[in-house]
């Protein structure tokens, strides 16, 4: 065999282990990169499944929020809550865990589910006594933005400017109002719950208003759940609750003479209004109207003055054609 040719074998065996070595090291490079990412992939699950064990063994302290959207002044009843898991380390201080503490008391705030429940935003409803009765009102003008719930103070006003409150923060339980088809107030009636002395001097004031034409209204409390209560200023009127007492039926012909003053108001009312969506003006005419003689005598004058007066018109403009 030539030299030549023996050195080129011997070159191109050099070529072949070079290849393969390199190859060999290169696979055994990437082999130790996928064992070390395996490595460190066992590793963070591992990790990751302590940390998650972690978690469910950890435990849980529950607290009470609200199930659903809560109304200021609304009584909280079971349905209206439930219990969620938080930990430990965010659980608020005011915090509720016992639902007895809730259950009963009212809202003084509007509150949004899922909002934790804490005794800041509840106060204690007054018990219902013995006594309550729901009495219903339908001879008192109420204000337009007036609404179910709200709180009120309902007030007399005598003619002689005396203004005395006879129900101090009173909460509207029920209001009905009826509407025509011409979308006017036909009438409004609103319920109240009043205990006994509370019903005899609301008699009073309704009969004081009766004989005196004193005029109820009522005012709405801004912030009812913040604002103390108004002091109750009506001094009962013990003559008529005299009277009262030796015939009860006078309360009842009290409320209808004022039932029937307010729907008089209230029809009043709704007349002016149609009278001025179906106003008609007229033109007076002179036939219309009975002339005196001297009335005559005034047309006629005004007449020929102006007849007059277009006389000496045409002259003027016939002077002005003849020098033109």
């Amino acid at each position: 065999m030539r030299r030549g040719t023996k050195n080129k074998l011997w070159i191109g065996l050099l070529i072949i282990i070079l290849v393969l070595t390199s190859a060999a090291t290169t696979a055994y490079f990437y082999h130790d990169q996928i064992r070390q990412v395996r490595q460190e992939g066992k590793t963070t699950r591992q990790a990751l499944e302590e940390e998650i064990e972690e978690l469910l063994n950890r435990s849980l302290e529950y607290v009470l929020v609200y199930a659903k959207d809560i109304r200021a002044g609304q009584t909280i009843k079971e349905s209206d809550l439930m219990f969620v898991g938080i930990e430990p380390s965010i659980k608020p201080e005011d915090a509720i865990e016992d639902k007895t503490m809730v259950i009963g008391q009212k809202a003084k705030f509007k509150k949004s589910k899922y909002t934790y429940v804490s005794m800041d935003n509840l106060y204690e409803a007054s018990k219902l006594l013995g006594d309550i009765r729901e009495v219903e009102f339908s001879y008192i003008k109420l204000p337009s933005k007036i609404a179910s719930h709200d709180q009120i103070d309902l007030r007399l006003k005598f003619p002689s400017g005396q203004d005395y409150i006879v129900l101090a923060k009173k909460e509207i339980k029920d209001l009905d109002r009826l509407y025509g088809e011409d979308n006017l107030l036909k009438s409004e009636t609103f319920w109240l719950h009043l205990d006994e002395g509370e019903i005899i001097r609301m008699g009073s004031a309704i009969v004081d208003a009766y004989m005196n034409g004193a005029d109820f209204y009522v005012t709405k409390y801004v912030e009812p759940f913040i604002q103390d209560p108004s002091e109750v200023t009506y001094p009962e009127n013990f003559p008529v609750l005299d009277m009262i007492s030796k015939d009860r039926q006078l309360i009842n012909q009290a409320q209808a003479s004022l039932i029937l003053e307010h729907r008089q108001r209230l029809e009043a009312t709704l007349s002016d209004i149609f009278d001025a969506n179906h106003t008609v003006f007229e033109t007076p005419t002179l036939e219309d109207e009975t002339q005196t003689p001297e009335d005559e005598a005034l047309i006629v004058d005004h007449n020929s003055n102006t007849e007059e007066k277009v006389e000496e018109k045409t002259v003027e403009e016939k002077t002005e054609s003849h020098f033109d």
